[in-house]
């Protein structure tokens, strides 16, 4: 500055000039779903030839019945970049019967703190306990601006990865019922004269053969007595 300036003052500063210094932490969101080539999320579940088989999301997959437990969800912490940070992820999963009726002990709502490692972690997916139950999967990235961004702590939740289940992949149900009725009339003009009156032996089987849907309801279905 020229020396004619040298004892003059062009501006005051009044706020402090220091910040709080914190991790930054950056959404991981090109790898979450396991639509990508190493996911960071993945779900598995065996199949009817035994093998560990993983789902693609965002569809509904048929499980067979036996296998219903062999479900489970991965999260591959090796696969979160290292300079991304803490990762916030709800798990949601619900189990719902073919008549819509909610499995409250077979649902989960977990707040997951994910960062990059070695490890994998990982958790089962249970709850169904009758044919055609349904289990919805959704993970979703907790957007919290005061974890990923300074200003106002506003958060949202994007889905990362969905799936659906259904425990069957069955396309007949059939049904048979025995019956014996306390008793049965017979009216007859038989030239063999096998008379009228209450039959010595009544026995009678209704049967019924529908084909299902591919959530498990029934369409069209035939009965026949016999």
């Amino acid at each position: 500055m020229p020396e004619t300036f040298a004892e003059e003052d062009f501006a005051h500063v009044v706020d402090p000039v220091q910040r709080p210094i914190r991790e930054a932490n950056v959404p991981a969101a090109d790898r979450r779903s396991s639509v990508t080539d190493k996911p960071v999320i993945e779900l598995h579940c065996l199949q009817d030839d035994g093998k560990l088989t993983a789902l693609v999301p965002g569809t509904t997959t048929h499980v067979p019945f036996e296998q219903r437990n062999s479900c489970r969800l991965t999260f591959h912490r090796d696969r979160i970049p290292a300079d991304s940070g803490e990762q916030r992820l709800q798990l949601s999963v619900a189990v719902t019967s073919l008549g819509g009726n909610d499995r409250g002990e077979a649902r989960i709502n977990q707040l997951l703190h994910l960062r990059h490692g070695p490890e994998q972690d990982v958790i089962w997916i249970r709850g169904a306990k009758e044919q055609f139950d349904r289990i919805d999967i959704h993970v979703d990235q907790v957007m919290d601006e005061a974890l990923y961004a300074s200003g106002t702590e506003r958060t949202i939740a994007l889905t990362s990865a969905q799936w659906s289940l259904i425990t069957e992949d069955a396309d007949f149900r059939f049904y048979a019922t025995a019956a014996i009725p306390g008793s049965l009339y017979r009216f007859s003009s038989d030239p063999g004269d096998l008379g009228t009156g209450p039959l010595s032996l009544n026995f009678g089987v209704l049967s019924r053969l529908t084909w299902l849907d591919s959530d498990g309801h029934e369409g069209l279905w035939v009965s026949r007595p016999a």
